[in-house]
C-alpha cells in the first residue's frame, strides 16, 4: 500500500454541516475506492492567489489516506466532477510524513480545536522569547533616548552660543 495526500479546495460559501457532508462525502469516495483515511484536516478559508470559477476565497481541506493507487484517477475524476471543489491535487508521500489525527473534523470546523500539548509548549517558548525581545527593546529605547536627550542638550548649548555670539 502506498500513502496519498489530497489536498483540495472547497467553495467559500459552504458553511459547517454542508462542509462537514462534503468531507464525509470525499472520505467515503476514497473508501469505496480501497483506501483507507489516516488524517483530515480543515486548513480553513483563505484567500487564493487567482480566481477560481470566479471566486477569491477557498475552505482548503487536507487528506492523507493509505491506498494502492490504482483508483486514484477515477478519485480525482469524481472530485472534479463535484461542483463545490474548486480545485484538487493528489501527491504520493511517504509513510513518515503521514500526520497522526488527534481532533474530529466536526470540531475543526466550528473552530472548537484546542492547540495540541506541543503547540502549547511552543506558544509558551514564543511568549518567553516574545518577553525577552520587548525587554531588550525597551532597554534600547531608554539608551537611545538617553542619546537624544543628550544630543538635544548639546544642540540647545549650540544654539545659545551662537546666539550670544551675535549679540556681541
Amino acid at each position: 500500500m502506498n500513502f496519498y495526500e489530497t489536498m483540495y479546495i472547497v467553495h467559500p460559501i459552504l458553511e459547517l454541516g454542508r462542509l462537514h457532508d462534503l468531507i464525509l462525502e470525499t472520505e467515503k469516495i476514497i473508501k469505496d475506492k480501497g483506501g483507507e483515511v489516516l488524517y483530515t484536516k480543515v486548513i480553513g478559508k483563505k484567500r487564493m492567489a487567482y480566481p477560481i470559477m470566479k471566486q477569491k476565497f477557498g475552505t482548503y481541506i487536507l487528506v492523507q489516506y493509505k491506498s494502492n493507487g490504482l483508483k486514484n484517477n477515477e478519485f480525482s475524476l469524481d472530485m472534479e466532477h463535484n461542483p463545490n471543489i474548486l480545485r484538487q491535487m493528489i501527491i504520493s508521500i511517504n509513510e513518515s510524513e503521514v500526520k497522526e489525527q488527534t481532533e474530529d473534523v466536526k470540531d475543526q470546523i466550528s473552530g472548537l480545536t484546542r492547540p495540541s500539548k506541543t503547540d502549547d509548549k511552543n506558544t509558551e517558548s514564543s511568549k518567553d522569547e516574545a518577553e525577552v525581545k520587548s525587554t531588550e527593546l525597551s532597554s534600547e529605547d531608554k539608551l537611545s533616548e538617553e542619546d537624544k536627550s543628550s544630543d538635544d542638550k548639546s544642540s540647545e548649548e549650540v544654539v545659545s552660543e551662537t546666539v550670544e555670539a551675535k549679540e556681541e
